[in-house]
């Protein structure tokens, strides 16, 4: 067929319309009644002659028969699709959707059925959601043959070469379009859905469409491309997709895959919504980030917004950041750089000769690795647009854990990167299990890149007895800061410690865990059975029981 010559049918008498274009681009319609009309006599019997050797129509008792319908031609529409083109696969459309050129070329292109298809068949009334669409079906080639839906007569076309489907603002594109009563439609070889209105691009191998229902069932390896203007686009596939062309709704089922910004997202099931620019998650659903991992009963992502909510027995697992200590260029410098082995050995000979003393050999000290820390809450709001300073919101019964720490609190906020930073101003309590203490306060912020806990609004520190757990000591302050990594606890402001029967007061004390004394500087005065003690530096020992006075020493005994 070139581009001036087409087969062309009349009025199907059903409301369609059939035309052609010639390669002008002019058209025209044909009239069945005209054309009925006007036949007599000889050209009568040509006519019929062409007619019943059309494709379909062996005889004129044959256009009221039923046509045999092919073995993989399933009804009712509404019904299940089946997979049975999936095996037949090529091999190259296993390739990452997000990555394959062809597919991102496919997804750019601009679609003019106008232009490219020549014969355009039309559909004008109201579909069963009520909604009044245009519906135009395009094609290179077109054959028309009878057939029987329920009982009753309905025309088939067979749309071959750029066939499309043009719904409303949505274009489905394949090699082969079969439609049936103008309603339902079978597409093979490979479909397109270009939706521009909502940057939507949906590819898959083969698919259905019904036009009553508004709904579009896709099947082999199902794509979805989410692009829009000053945002980051969404890749997702999935074994069986549908889209709800009235609802504009994907409902994407079995083995979910997403990717968006930094994050990608597993699921079962999950639908996007084009209003809200929303991935609803139900059941079972995984987000992997670099070095994160979060789950939930139901997750909300909003890929406008950047923002996910997860609800339901959350889960986030991250790591604690390994500190790496390198030298500065000065410090390199000074070392003259790396030592050789042989150096080492050089220099131990030279000193064994002298006499001089040989310092013996330090273990390195092995580093363990980042530290898996777990958290969980009712709820998490995750907000992450801003790349350099994501927000994430934790609430309800927030639980943070790793192998010696655990801390609760009914709010944690957590800024930066993997949680750089966790405050709260809702109240908090943390305990370390390797250091047997307990910390209580109203504020709190932890960073943990550097492990360093600041607390305020009435903090309180109380020592655990290793054995039974129970309160041994209390620290309080109006400013307290631990340093995990150095192992010192620092109060400031007004600094009590209570344990036993005595009690130390003075503007600063110092924990020093590794050392295992607690030292008070600023006035410091120590209470016993009514006598005390003040000096310039207290200096405690609460494991050996001992407690040392140092400089302008004053007091008085009470017997």
């Amino acid at each position: 067929m070139d581009g001036n010559r087409h087969t062309v049918y009349g009025n199907s008498g059903d409301g369609h319309r059939l035309s052609r274009n010639s390669g002008k681009g002019h058209g025209r319609s044909l009239d069945s009644a005209r054309i009925f009309g006007s036949l007599r006599g000889p050209r009568s019997a040509l006519f019929f002659l062409v007619l019943f050797a059309l494709p379909g129509c062996g005889t004129f008792q044959n256009l009221w028969e039923p046509t045999a319908e092919s073995a993989d031609y399933n009804f009712p529409w509404d019904g299940p699709l089946k997979e049975q083109d999936s095996e037949k696969q090529n091999p190259a459309d296993s390739k990452d959707p997000a990555t394959d050129e062809k597919t991102q070329e496919l997804a750019d292109q601009n679609i003019q059925p106008e232009k490219d298809s020549r014969l355009q068949f039309e559909k004008k009334e109201k579909t069963e959601r009520g909604r009044e669409i245009v519906t135009r079906f395009y094609g290179a080639e077109l054959v028309r043959q009878r057939i029987y839906l329920n009982g009753k007569p309905e025309w088939r076309i067979q749309l071959r070469g750029n066939a499309t489907i043009t719904h409303g603002s949505v274009l489905i594109r394949a090699p082969s379009i079969t439609i049936d009563a103008g309603k339902y439609g079978k597409m093979s070889g490979g479909v397109q859905i270009y939706d521009s209105e909502n940057g939507i691009f949906i590819r898959a191998s083969h698919g259905i469409y019904n036009r009553d229902k508004e709904i579009v069932q896709l099947l082999g390896l199902p794509y979805m491309r989410i692009k829009k203007s000053g945002q980051q686009t969404t890749h997702i596939t999935c074994v069986r997709m549908e889209r709800d062309l009235a609802a504009e709704v994907a409902y994407l089922k079995e083995d979910v895959r997403i990717h968006h910004s930094d994050y990608n997202i597993l699921a079962d099931i999950a639908s996007y919504t084009d209003e809200k620019e929303l991935i609803e998650i139900p059941g079972n659903p995984r987000i992997l980030g670099k070095g994160e991992y979060l789950t939930g009963d139901r997750i909300l992502y909003f890929t406008g917004e950047e923002k996910a909510i997860l609800e339901g027995r959350t889960l986030y697992a991250t790591y604690e950041p390994e500190t790496i200590d390198t030298p500065n260029l000065e410090q390199y410098a000074r070392t003259h750089g790396p030592v050789s082995e042989k150096a080492l050995q050089e220099a131990k000979e030279k000193a064994r000769k002298t006499g001089q003393p040989i310092p013996e050999d330090k273990p390195e000290k092995k580093s363990e690795g980042p530290i898996l820390q777990i958290l969980s809450a009712d709820r998490i709001e995750h907000q992450f647009a801003d790349k350099k300073n994501p927000v994430t919101r934790i609430e309800g019964n927030v639980v943070f854990t790793d192998p010696t720490r655990e801390l609760h609190s009914p709010l944690l906020i957590g800024n930066g990167p993997s949680l750089a930073t966790l405050s709260t101003d809702k109240g908090v309590e943390f305990i370390d299990k390797a250091e047997n203490i307990r910390v209580k306060s109203r504020e709190m912020e932890y960073r943990r890149q550097q492990q360093f806990l600041t607390l305020t609004g009435d903090p309180l520190v109380e020592f655990l007895d290793e054995e039974t757990g129970e309160v041994t000591g209390t620290l309080t302050g109006a400013f307290i800061e631990r340093d995990f990594q150095a192992e010192v606890t620092l109060a400031r402001g007004n600094v009590e410690l209570n344990r036993g029967q005595e009690k130390a007061r003075g503007e600063i004390a110092r924990y020093e865990e590794k050392a295992g004394y607690l030292e008070f500087i600023g006035n410091p005065r120590i209470y016993r059975d009514g006598s005390w003690i003040q000096c310039s530096l207290v200096r405690m020992y609460p494991d050996q029981d001992r407690i040392v006075f140092e400089k302008n020493i004053r007091g008085a005994v009470v017997e």
